[in-house]
């Protein structure tokens, strides 16, 4: 009994009945997956949440989590088994135990403005300036009436609870005035040269052609007046408009943290801004060209899948650059990636190319310039006799091989730069790369150029991490020493680059932000004094938005092996039955392929054996025996063994061929033997895979972390509905705490992710790092220096090697 009168009742369910040794009587005299059902006398409410934390916690951090799922109540924890309750009534009217838990995950959806057509992408680069700047002064003045309400309704509140929500107000009040100002400095614009406005006229030009070309590919039909901005990613844009505009403003010194949901559109948020920054680069300076963005992944999959959806964007703005005659050199692309995926050398990329062109294979750890398999704009395949080497032009020549294509005939073929040698000589516009990448700073002078020392351009201006919350723990550590010479190196007359960092996943962000980049930072959109709306989005109806189901199974009395098979065969059966149930194509097409995710390559080792065999015959009974009366007509001899892998043990070549066309191939009535039925995959997956396609997962066990659950389980159910059904092992006390605690935990998941740490200038750290910085820096910023034969000119009296010592002092 609590001290509030409360009580905490635990209820168990004992079967008493003594049974022979004869299996028949066991049956009869077992219990299976019992009920244990508990209500108020005449049905009235009284249960009260289990959770009571109070005053544990003075982080204002989790104090703002306290805030945010005020109203997200637990009512009962699981013994070996798991608990529901009435989730209709805002007060519960029963609780009861479950062996198959479930919860609807409904997706966030952008928040509908009736009245408002300023989200539309076409009309940002149409209509009138007048028309625009007042309609956006429209929908920003909705956002103020937004704060506003949520300001009164925080009177309701008190102590840690009250100080949060007005942390809380203030910030969105903040953001509120950055959108603002960006508004009143295109309304400057139109009155005045006209550059910014005419820089954000192309942006939303050239986002609307990514647009049209991504849908053109994907075979769905084209409306230009549903082609919109989501109302986060149009206040993102004007929210980081002005660190450009202003370059010396105090906004441009802020590291800016897009946070939203995984599958929200972060992506094309921070494309638009990009977009808007190379066209204002050039608009000011025709001849100023160079390197201007930076876009940085942590993983090889990651940086693949990013780099197709860039491509799109940069050829866009490549055919502007054309159509409005705006001067400058060529707006590209570069994958800046380790050797290991792409030669360095054009030599090394002629060689191989030859190779391949004569029809040889590669071997897996061998370099391969044949990186892009399909074409980004028209997506026709394209193959190594496509490719080609022009040493005179210091360029490999990526040709579209579709005559239809409008990149076909170009020259130089696709706006792509993959071969650092031609990176270094062509200066992309646009370039993507691999953190690990950056440690060739203080070992080759070559990169120089990228940062315009020795191409005379300016250094970029925007650097991008997406998916902050990976550049963590060691690799996280070294990160940050580098980032402190990279930070030196893009600045220009004592302005900083700009940087924008994404994530759906993230705790303790200041801290790891002021490590890595040593700057504060400004969360968008920032949080109100629900999770469920943030003006911009609210949690969706699942009418509205298709929704992820979520399931959970512990095999009770069984192995965790035994369990996988038996649910690998069971959703092998559902998605196959669908054929039977006469469901269209599209909707057969979102469950066909199953992806089976695994904690580690130990675990995932076994399974397609397991599937080729355990499975397929756990599937015939099913058809044959268990299944055949109540779901009848399924073939129990075909087998289902288009099995593939998508770990870090696989080639470069075959990843891309998996994530660029395997995974990409459709359901069809008529045949369907290219498509894969079993996608095994470790936590490669868990980030930048994006086929919409893609709706049902099983999931081997809880996730190490949180946050790795929460981004690989959203890789389904993104443009359809999802299911997810997590098997977890009972000899496991966290997967069997996760599994009790199914409804709770699944309420709640991004409150749990756990915080993230890094240690660049730790005693250990500097031992390993510091000298690479000094090197850099010496080596970049210091005259005579730069190449490998320079190190004999080193003076520690130089003043300037003195300053670069000085910058590294702790």
């Amino acid at each position: 009994v609590l001290d509030t009168g409360e009580r905490v009742i635990t209820i168990a369910l004992v079967n008493g009945n003594q049974a022979g040794k004869e299996l028949s009587e066991q049956n009869q005299k077992a219990a299976f997956q019992p009920v244990i059902k508990v209500s108020g006398i005449n049905g009235e409410p009284i249960f009260t949440s289990v959770d009571k934390k109070v005053n544990l916690t003075t982080d204002p951090e989790l104090l703002e989590l306290e805030l945010l799922y005020y109203g997200v109540y637990c009512y009962g924890q699981g013994h070996g088994c798991s608990v529901e309750w009435d989730t209709e009534n805002p007060d519960p009217l029963w609780v009861a135990s479950t062996f198959f838990p479930t919860f609807n995950l409904r997706q966030m959806k952008a928040s509908e403005f009736p009245g408002l057509t300023i989200f539309n992408m076409k009309r940002l680069f149409t209509e009138a300036p007048s028309v625009l700047i007042n309609e956006l002064r429209q929908f920003i003045a909705e956002y103020q009436k937004w704060i506003d309400g949520i300001e009164t309704q925080s009177l309701q509140f008190s102590g840690d609870r009250k100080m949060s929500a007005e942390r809380n107000i203030k910030k969105c009040r903040n953001a509120y005035s950055q959108i603002n100002k960006s508004i009143d400095l295109l309304e400057k614009s139109c009155n005045g040269d006209g550059i910014v406005f005419r820089a954000f006229q192309l942006a939303n030009e050239a986002m609307y052609i990514q647009r049209v070309r991504t849908l053109t590919r994907n075979r769905k039909p084209i409306d230009s007046e549903k082609i919109n901005w989501y109302p986060f990613q149009l206040a993102f844009f004007l929210h980081e408009m002005v660190s450009f505009i202003e370059p010396s403003g105090e906004e441009r010194k802020k590291v800016d943290l897009l946070w939203f949901p995984t599958g929200g559109g972060k992506t094309e948020a921070y494309l638009g801004i990009s977009a808007f920054v190379i066209f204002l680069r050039r608009l000011r300076n025709t001849q100023d060209d160079g390197v201007t963005i930076i876009m940085r992944y942590t993983l090889r999959l990651l940086t693949l899948q990013q780099f197709e959806r860039a491509s799109i964007l940069i050829f866009a703005c490549e055919q502007l650059r054309e159509k409005y005659n705006l001067g400058g050199s060529e707006i590209a692309i570069g994958l800046w990636v380790g050797g290991k995926l792409t030669p360095n050398s054009l030599e090394a990329a002629r060689a191989s190319i030859n190779k391949q062109q004569r029809g040889a294979l590669i071997s897996g750890d061998e370099e391969n310039p044949c990186q892009i398999q399909i074409c980004p704009w028209c997506g026709v395949k394209i193959t190594a006799q496509n490719y080609s080497v022009d040493m005179a032009a210091s360029r490999m020549i990526i040709r579209c091989p579709n005559p239809g294509c409008e990149f076909h005939f170009r020259p130089h073929g696709l706006p792509v730069h993959i071969i650092d040698a031609a990176i270094y000589e062509h200066l992309p516009s646009f370039i993507v790369a691999t953190v690990d990448k950056f440690s060739q700073i203080p070992l080759n002078d070559k990169p120089a150029a990228l940062f315009g020392i020795t191409s005379g351009k300016k250094p970029p201006e925007l650097i991008i991490q997406d998916e902050l919350h990976l550049i963590s723990g060691p690799l996280g550590t070294m990160t940050g020493i580098y980032e402190a010479a990279v930070t030196r190196l893009c600045e220009h007359d004592g302005i900083q680059a700009k940087v924008i960092a994404s994530t759906a996943t993230i705790r303790n962000a200041e801290n790891q932000i002021r490590s890595l980049y040593g700057r504060s930072h400004t969360q968008f959109p920032p949080q109100g004094i629900s999770i469920s709306d943030s003006f911009f989005a609210s949690e969706s109806a699942p009418d509205e938005r298709p929704a992820r189901r979520y399931f959970g199974v512990m095999g009770i009395g069984t192995t965790a092996t035994t369990t996988l098979i038996r649910v690998n065969a069971a959703m092998l059966f559902a998605t196959r039955y669908l054929e039977k149930l006469g469901f269209s194509e599209t909707t057969i097409d979102n469950f066909w392929s199953i992806i089976v995710y695994f904690n580690s390559l130990r675990e995932l080792g076994g399974a397609s054996t397991q599937i080729l065999d355990d499975v397929q015959s756990r599937f015939g009974y099913l058809a044959k025996t268990k299944f055949a009366n109540v779901y009848p007509g399924i073939d129990a001899d075909i087998s289902y063994d288009n099995i593939v892998e998508l770990t870090s043990r696989m080639n470069n070549s075959d990843i891309t061929k998996v994530i660029q066309e395997g995974l990409k191939r459709s359901y069809r009535s008529d045949t369907h033997v290219d498509v894969y039925d079993f996608l095994l995959a470790s936590n490669m997956i868990s980030v930048g895979v994006d086929v919409g396609r893609l709706g049902a997962m099983i999931v081997a066990g809880q996730p190490k972390t949180n946050a790795e659950y929460i981004q690989a389980t959203s890789r389904v159910g993104r443009n359809n509905p999802g299911i997810v059904v997590t098997v977890y092992n009972s000899s496991r006390s966290r997967d069997r705490s996760h599994y009790e605690q199914f409804l709770k935990y699944h309420t709640a998941m991004y409150r749990y992710v756990e915080a993230t740490s890094l240690t660049p200038f730790s005693d250990r750290a500097r031992d390993r790092g510091l000298h690479a910085l000094f090197v850099s820096l010496c080596r970049y910023l210091v005259s005579g220096l730069l190449h490998n034969g320079d190190a004999i000119n080193f003076d520690a009296n130089n003043p300037k090697v003195r300053d670069c010592l000085l910058y590294t002092s702790p």
